[in-house]
């Protein structure tokens, strides 16, 4: 009698623990998430891990999931990455998914890449979000900041825009104050950056064609750059015709007085820099001959004058 109770007894205490254990690793009654998007960083631990999975709703129980990684010997396996984790799944499920190291890209975005630009940078690396990025990414023009990134493959469009507006918020902040003093608004002053960085190439000439555009502006004259209208029609200065130069787009500087309605790119801090320091000159006009050289004029008669000896 006294040993049938303690089987009894042995047993419930058995099932008990299974069933504790069984619901702590979801394999009774696994946790339902509709759809979570889990980012495990680089170099977190099953701890860290584990309190990121039950923060999302994931697994049920963080002690657990430490548990079975270590017993499995799985705690130094699992990889960093973007996991989405769908539907009902165990611990043991979570763990093995966990195993697959999601793969890396260096992924480099130039000085003056628009987000059309970025998001073939991105589809050529491999990541699928390229392919929604412009669409999501068509009110953060100019605002963007221009670096070599990684990400995981599987990084979202948002992820991505997230992670270049956030770098662009640390870029900007030691010039914040610089910006205030200087007359013009952030936003004026990255489209005039963006301008500059596709007009010109080294920083002396960066700052004195910021400082001719800003002198056009207070002057009330068109600022007829045509890298605004490259940004539409995807043409180059001898590639523009009548047709271009006469077109009602808010783009078309040589039509519209005063600065396009978005940057026209995305700038880089020399080219920010200039924006808010230009250079003070007798200089009205400016081209690039066809060496790459920028040239400067005075009156309009010079700046025809350049043509002749630096392009035709």
């Amino acid at each position: 009698m006294n040993g049938s109770r303690t089987i009894q007894i042995v047993g419930g205490a058995l099932l008990a623990l299974f069933l504790v254990v069984g619901w702590g690793l979801g394999i009774i009654f696994p946790p339902s998430p509709s759809s979570h998007v889990v980012n495990i960083d680089r170099g977190m631990n099953a701890e860290q891990i584990g309190a990121q999975l039950k923060k999302s709703g994931v697994i049920r129980s963080r002690i657990f999931f430490v548990w079975a990684a270590y017993l499995s010997g799985k705690q130094h396996r699992l990889g960093a990455g973007s996991f989405e984790f769908t539907g009902s799944k165990s611990t043991f499920t979570i763990l093995g998914t966990l195993l697959t190291q999601k793969n890396e890209r260096a992924v480099l975005i130039t000085e003056g890449s628009t987000i059309k630009d970025i998001a073939e940078v991105l589809s050529s690396a491999g990541m699928p979000s390229g392919l929604r990025f412009e669409s999501v990414a068509k009110s953060s023009e100019g605002f963007l900041f221009p670096d070599t990134y990684r990400f995981f493959e599987s990084a979202s469009a948002e992820e991505v825009i997230g992670v270049m507006q956030k770098e662009f918020q640390e870029k900007i902040k030691p010039f914040e104050a610089d910006i205030k003093v200087s007359g013009h608004a952030e936003r004026e002053i990255i489209i005039m950056a963006s301008i500059i960085e596709r007009e010109v190439r080294t920083p002396r000439d960066k700052a004195l064609v910021s400082g001719i555009l800003w002198k056009r502006l207070a002057q009330g004259m068109h600022l007829q750059v045509d890298a605004t209208l490259f940004y539409v029609t995807g043409k180059a200065s001898h590639e523009l015709d009548k047709k271009d130069l006469e077109s009602a787009s808010p783009y078309n500087t040589y039509e519209h007085k005063g600065l396009p309605p978005t940057p026209i790119s995305n700038p880089g801090i020399e080219s920010i820099k200039a924006a808010i320091h230009p250079t003070v000159s007798p200089y009205f006009f400016y081209l690039s001959g066809k060496d790459g050289t920028t040239h400067y004029a005075r009156t309009f008669e010079e700046h025809k004058k350049n043509k002749v000896l630096y392009i035709y």
